[in-house]
């Protein structure tokens, strides 16, 4: 098991010794922009505390295709120029990567195939309300979904899981449009992501559609936390049957191989295969809390996913947390 430390320096992108492929960068991008996009994204956070939606036991999720993202980058000009370029640079930045990895398995390579034939769009195709002009409605729609659900009348939760319904049919339809002329759209989902004590996450690999993932770190962690480390596991060969890898194996039938520790403007990025199995240990004692980027390149159906890569193994993508 290796620890990679606040102190350690990646200069350069190196790709990790896993299982999967898997790289780290530092200074992905400056000191500078992080303490900015710190400084605006906490006080947007304390503004809106009354109406934010708290997931995996400490954390603050807000999707850039929400509202009250749109809201931070109309406050924020450091937001509003970071949202526009970081994405299409993460994909850039993994494309120009890809023909420095060495001794991947012949799943891996059949994975790093499957990404060098897609291609990236935008997430603006999919709304069924947008899509033909329905503005004041879209935004009573997307202003609902803002909301806690003990807060909503239930003629309008109704309204709202019709919408969905209709959203998620239009999306697929789109997607076998793109399937019939061979075309492999990805997606580009992310959130803005504020972290505090409790916090943790368990052994998983990610939700089948998505296929490349992205964490990005903005800020230390104060040198009394503990926890808040992504940990990269391998799972036991004899755990295995059948070859089958489950997306969330027990932590007693995996070895821990990395310890990444947080480190402002770090960046990760790995490939979601059938064994990229990653967790954060339980954030404890934490005074500042963890800012990070999170999010990756998705499939907007799973018609596109290439089932070698997952071993016919079922992991269920939630596209509705970024409608």
């Amino acid at each position: 098991m290796r620890i990679i430390k606040q102190s350690d320096n990646y200069s350069k992108a190196t790709w990790l010794k896993t299982d999967f492929p898997a790289l780290i960068i530092d200074d992905f991008i400056s000191i500078q922009d992080c303490e900015k996009l710190i400084l605006d994204g906490e006080n947007f956070i304390k503004s809106q505390a009354k109406s934010n939606s708290v997931i995996h036991g400490g954390r603050v999720m807000i999707p850039f295709s929400s509202n009250k993202f749109n809201e931070l980058v109309k406050e924020s000009r450091t937001w509003d120029k970071f949202s526009r370029i970081f994405r299409n640079k993460c994909f850039k930045f993994i494309m120009n990567e890809l023909n420095n990895i060495q001794n991947l398995s012949e799943i891996s390579k059949s994975s790093i195939e499957e990404f060098k034939h897609t291609e990236l769009k935008k997430k603006d195709t999919f709304n069924i309300l947008s899509k033909f002009n329905f503005g004041d409605l879209e935004k009573k729609y997307s202003a609902l979904l803002e909301y806690k659900i003990g807060s909503i009348p239930p003629y309008k939760l109704l309204s709202i899981s019709l919408l969905r319904i209709l959203d998620t049919y239009f999306r697929r339809l789109i997607s076998f449009k793109d399937y019939l002329f061979r075309k492999k759209p990805l997606i580009p989902l992310f959130d803005y992501s504020f972290s505090s004590n409790g916090y943790g996450r368990e052994i998983h690999r990610d939700s089948d559609n998505r296929l490349i993932v992205v964490l990005l770190y903005l800020n230390n962690l104060d040198k009394y936390t503990l926890g808040g480390d992504l940990e990269i596991y391998n799972i036991k060969k004899e755990k295995i049957k059948d070859n089958k890898y489950p997306p969330q194996p027990n932590k007693k039938d995996c070895d821990l191989e990395y310890i990444i520790k947080p480190k402002r403007g770090r960046l990760v990025m790995f490939v979601n295969q059938f064994n990229s199995y990653h967790g954060v240990s339980e954030m404890i004692n934490d005074t500042r809390g963890r800012h990070f980027i999170y999010g990756g390149f998705t499939y907007p159906s799973s018609i596109f996913v290439n089932n070698k890569r997952l071993l016919n193994t079922k992991s269920k993508t939630e596209m509705f947390l970024y409608n």
